[in-house]
């Protein structure tokens, strides 16, 4: 009998929802969800090529968390699955820049332009996205430190953005990277984070 995929919605997932609605709109959020799921897309092919399997989707603060199971990944592995969603949104974010200039077509632009923050925001080395379990993936003694070191920053030019002009959102996922990185973590794997 075939397990079925768990979706589980954390209330700080609504609570993040709620708020890209509240300070977008429609349009804003449509072309967000759509970016994240080509990003987890990418995950999903990966970890199925590894012969591993989705046993739960979780809809928290930080994004969108897979949890696999089927096999213990190498570091290679792990590399290649944490890099596949980035690789997938960022070809998502060019195919869609292109047909969006195109034809002039607004959402396509604005799901490029999401699809591309997402991708670049994932590549950040802090706990517990891509970039940070890459980095983990080929230097697994620096991946803590770096973790810590990437949400400060984050956080202080999250600050800076604030500062300038540009709004509180950096910041707000610099102090939720830090309480991410310091809080307690059950012994899960877990392939990626939108």
């Amino acid at each position: 009998m075939k397990r079925r995929v768990r979706l589980d919605i954390r209330p700080g997932g609504v609570l993040m929802l709620a708020l890209l609605y509240f300070f977008g709109d429609l349009c804003i959020l449509t072309a967000l969800l759509g970016s994240i799921t080509v990003h987890e897309l990418g995950h999903v092919l990966a970890l199925r090529i590894f012969g591993a399997r989705v046993r739960r989707i979780r809809v928290d603060v930080t994004g969108l968390c897979m949890d696999y199971h089927g096999l213990r990944l190498t570091g290679g592995e792990e590399f290649i699955s944490a890099a596949a969603g980035p690789l997938m949104g960022a070809m998502a974010a060019w195919g869609a820049s292109f047909l969006g200039n195109w034809y002039g077509n607004d959402f396509l632009l604005l799901f490029a332009g999401a699809s591309l923050a997402l991708t670049a925001f994932n590549l950040i080395p802090a706990k517990p996205l891509d970039g940070w379990r890459m980095l983990r993936a080929v230097a697994p003694h620096a991946a803590e430190t770096a973790g810590v070191l990437a949400a400060s920053a984050t956080l202080f030019f999250g600050l800076w953005c604030m500062k300038t002009g540009y709004g509180p959102g950096l910041a707000v996922m610099g102090i939720i990277l830090l309480l991410y990185d310091t809080a307690p973590q059950k012994g899960r794997k877990k392939a990626g984070v939108a």
